[in-house]
This record gives structure tokens, sequence and C-alpha cells, in this order.
């Protein structure tokens, strides 16, 4: 039962904040979809491995996939989405209590809340760092794909163009090797085609 209001109580907190940062109406029930799936694989993993690194990492690793999904499919920042979505994980009752076992002069109680608000933001960082990784070489690989894809186009319509006005890949005329060698205003216009052609390619 404890979870199950944590659950709910996150997603309410995702919301509250994408409402404090002038988000989109229509985007909330998607921010409280993310602040209740961050904070369930919170749970899970933290059942798995226990302490508080490795959950928070993993958990934030999982926000961000969810928030550059989300980005795509929206045609949004993906910030604004792992902004609201990560709220349950921030370590803001950690830091709190460890501030008032200072002021109570509890060190060592002070001590252990303040380690645990160091472990989730650091894994809260590097949950998001190695997602925006992947996903920043994912993006790479695929401009590269398209570039190639769209270079090996470019050529093909250069070498058809060049046979059809009878020249060579070099733009000189074939005539005498099969080309036909034509001269009408058609073959200029392709010459003059080819040329563009091979000046963006070179």
């Amino acid at each position: 039962m404890t979870y199950i209001v944590q659950l709910f109580t996150g997603a309410a907190g995702s919301v509250a904040f994408g409402i404090l940062f002038h988000m989109k109406k229509k985007h909330l029930p998607l921010a409280a979809l993310g602040g209740f799936l961050g904070w369930l694989l919170f749970i899970i993993c933290r059942g798995f491995w226990g302490g508080v690194f490795f959950p928070t990492l993993a958990a934030a690793f999982g926000i961000d996939l969810y928030a550059e999904i989300l980005a795509r499919s929206c045609r949004s920042t993906s910030t604004s989405f792992f902004v609201t979505s990560v709220i349950p994980l921030i370590p803001g009752s950690t830091l709190y209590y460890c501030m008032r076992s200072v002021v109570e002069g509890d060190l060592h109680q002070a001590w252990n809340y303040g380690r645990d608000t160091f472990l989730y933001a650091l894994g809260i960082a590097a949950g998001m760092s190695i997602a925006w990784a992947i996903c920043d070489f994912f993006k790479k690989d695929k401009r590269k794909t398209g570039d190639l894809i769209n270079e090996k186009e470019r050529i093909k319509t250069c070498g058809d163009i060049s046979h059809n006005c009878g020249c060579d890949g070099d733009g000189k005329s074939v005539q005498g090797r099969g080309g036909t060698g034509q001269t009408d205003s058609g073959a200029k216009s392709n010459l003059g085609r080819l040329w563009t052609c091979l000046g963006s390619t070179a």
C-alpha cells in the first residue's frame, strides 16, 4: 500500500512541477506517467540491488529514454519531459534531514543523509549522461547513413545525366565511344545539370 501511495504522489508531483514550468496541458498526463514509471523503476531496482546509487541511475536512465521518445513523438524538447519526470528522484527529503541533523549536532546522522543525497544526485547525473550519450550516438549514426544514401543517389543522378547527354563522368563528350553526342537544347540542358551535379559532389 505504501508503494502505491508513493507512485501516485510521485505522479502528482511531476504534474505540479509541469504546471509550475508552464508545460502544455496536453503534455501533463505524460509528465505524470513519467514520474510514475520513474519511481516504479526505482522501487523495482532497489528491491534487486538495494542501496541508492544504482537504482537511481537505472531510473534516471529510463526517464531520459522516455523523455527522448516523447520529444520526437510530441515534437517538443526532451528537457521538459525529463525535468518533470525526474522530480520524484530529487533527494529533497534527505537534504532536509541532513541539514536538520547538522543543526541538532548529530553529525553521524548528518553524514548518512549527506551521503545518500550525494548518491541520489550522482545517480541522476550518471543515468542521464549515459542515456544522452547512447541517444546521441544513434542520432549521429542515423545522420551518417542518411548522408551516405543521399550521396549515392546524387552520384546515380549524375551518371544518368551524363549518359543522356553522351558524356562521361567528367562531362567530356563520348561521341565515337558509343555516346550519342547530342548537341541540341536538350543535351545542353543535361550538360548544365551535369556540371551542377559535379560541382555539388566536388
